[in-house]
């Protein structure tokens, strides 16, 4: 029996780095939905299907973030509100 291989995504990281790679260029459609952060998601994602060639894919989101909160109030203190372009490529990103 060969081995498998499967990859774990983290989303947030995944989109995060999108996003930047895309500040300051525009993409979107003709109705105005910024389409950067969704592009260069999916870039990787393709990237690592063809050149990796997994078995299996795993994408992670964790929906359980005000836990962190009512552990640590600290949590997440001293950074910025997640940008909207990021936050607006979920409903596309997570299909």
């Amino acid at each position: 029996m060969k081995n498998k291989k499967l990859f774990l995504l983290d989303v947030m990281p995944l989109l995060y780095r999108a996003h930047f790679a895309t500040v300051g260029k525009r993409f979107g459609t003709s109705t105005g939905i910024d389409t950067g952060t969704t592009l260069v998601f999916y870039n990787y994602i393709f990237q690592i299907l063809t050149e990796e060639q997994p078995d299996a894919v795993v994408a992670a989101l964790d929906s359980k973030a005000k836990q962190r909160l009512a552990l640590s109030s600290d949590y997440k203190a001293n950074r910025e509100k997640m940008p909207s372009e990021i936050s607006d490529a979920f409903p596309y990103a997570l299909k």
